[in-house]
């Protein structure tokens, strides 16, 4: 999942290790901020949030279209994930 550079310098912060992702279906997951999200890849990845996808049939998706998703802060380094309506 993608994050735009101006959310990812305004809602993360630099001496976090790793942001707590909570999932539409009531699950977590811990996902590893990389050096390379801070320059020129700002990307969550995580195994979690792949089968969350394709249990909720966003997965797999067209070419060139994937799913919309939102990402809010909660507290700290804990955001809520959910399926953005397009």
């Amino acid at each position: 999942m993608k994050v735009r550079a101006e959310d990812r310098d305004r809602f993360f912060q630099r001496d976090w290790t790793e942001v707590v992702l909570h999932l539409p279906n009531h699950a977590f997951t811990a996902v590893r901020l990389s050096e390379s999200f801070w320059r020129d890849c700002s990307e969550l990845r995580s195994a979690a949030v792949g089968r969350w996808l394709r249990e909720a049939g966003l997965a797999p998706w067209p070419h060139r279209q994937p799913p919309a998703l939102g990402l809010s802060p909660l507290q700290g380094n804990h955001f809520e994930l959910t399926a953005a309506s397009r």
